[in-house]
């Protein structure tokens, strides 16, 4: 066993100026935006994405179900979040003349089904490892490998 003390943390503790560091002077890897950004076109996958991801009629359900298009349901829960969401979307429109129950019914149902066992993301994932293979294969014909 080691008989050393440990000293007090505030013993330990020391203030260290804030280093300055230019940035513009090293080289660093561009983001994958600003790589985007310069080509002027949407990415492959982006695309990819855009065409799998399903836009609801209402920004309220748009906001709500994006985050469980991604998530991970388990299957104990679907049932429930179904209820959840079509009850709380019904009751923010308590008292407007023209609510399309359909519409908000059918539109959970189309995204809890998504995010159900993680089907959303696994969806992603698999797309994204397609498009990076073919994204690999143009650029070794490109460069004629």
């Amino acid at each position: 066993m080691d008989n050393r003390e440990t000293p007090e943390y505030e013993v330990m503790l020391t203030e260290e100026d804030e280093l300055e560091v230019n940035l513009e002077e090293h080289d660093m890897p561009r983001g994958v935006s600003e790589a985007e950004a310069d080509t002027g076109t949407l990415s492959d996958f982006k695309a990819a994405i855009a065409s799998i991801t399903p836009k609801f009629a209402s920004k309220r359900q748009n906001d709500i179900m994006q985050p469980i298009m991604v998530g991970r349901i388990p299957p104990e829960n679907v049932l429930d979040l179904n209820y959840l969401t079509n009850m709380y979307m019904i009751e923010e429109l308590e008292g407007e003349e023209d609510i399309d129950f359909l519409a908000i019914v059918t539109g959970n149902q189309v995204g809890i089904s998504i995010g159900f066992e993680g089907r959303g993301i696994i969806d992603r994932a698999e797309m994204y490892g397609a498009v990076r293979e073919s994204e690999m294969e143009r650029l070794s014909k490109d460069l004629g490998l």
